[in-house]
């Protein structure tokens, strides 16, 4: 009996998939470098660091898109969920509309999980700015109720993010609560 492997297949899927999760964890690293400097108020470091993201999500969708089947490798999503984090942190707290779906060109789990997770470096934020803290709360309660409308009907890792979401939100409730007792 003699058997047809897909040899060269197989081969050209694992090289894919190396260099993906290799792009994908240098998007992670930049992204979250962007993070934290906004989170220190250096914006133009934050935007350089925004910029490298960018252009490193744009060669691992590249590579993706020609690939499709590199979605279902656990990690690749990893370093864009944390973009599309530092992205809307970036929008957000330089007062501009965030970035849209379309407008970043990635996967809609991707976008939301990115989406819920900025809820916890809002948190961050606000305790170095409490006079913003109750804004961004309210902020905060309106992006959990839009994210209701989504239906999540199995155990995922959107639940696990939107309930991550709520409990940012309970974590701010007791900071504010704090404060006001203290005045």
């Amino acid at each position: 009996m003699k058997f047809q492997l897909p040899t060269k297949t197989y081969q050209q899927f694992e090289q894919d998939r190396r260099k993906a999760l290799s792009l994908s964890d240098q998007l992670r690293i930049e992204s979250k470098s962007a993070i934290g400097f906004l989170l220190k108020d250096h914006i133009s470091d934050a935007n350089k660091s925004l910029v490298k993201a960018k252009k490193i999500y744009r060669e691992l969708n590249k590579l993706v898109l020609t690939n499709p089947f590199l979605y279902s490798v656990g990690g690749v999503d990893v370093g864009t969920e944390e973009y599309v984090e530092a992205k809307l942190l970036a929008d957000y707290l330089g007062n501009k509309p965030l970035s849209t779906i379309d407008q970043l060109k990635v996967h809609h789990e991707a976008y939301i999980c990115g989406l819920c997770d900025m809820s916890g470096e809002l948190l961050r934020y606000s305790r170095k700015y409490p006079e913003k803290m109750k804004k961004i709360h309210r902020d905060m309660e309106d992006l959990y109720q839009e994210c209701l409308k989504v239906i999540v009907t199995r155990n995922s890792l959107v639940r696990k993010k939107l309930e991550d979401l709520e409990r940012n939100m309970q974590k701010m409730e007791e900071m504010i609560f704090q404060i006001e007792l203290k005045q």
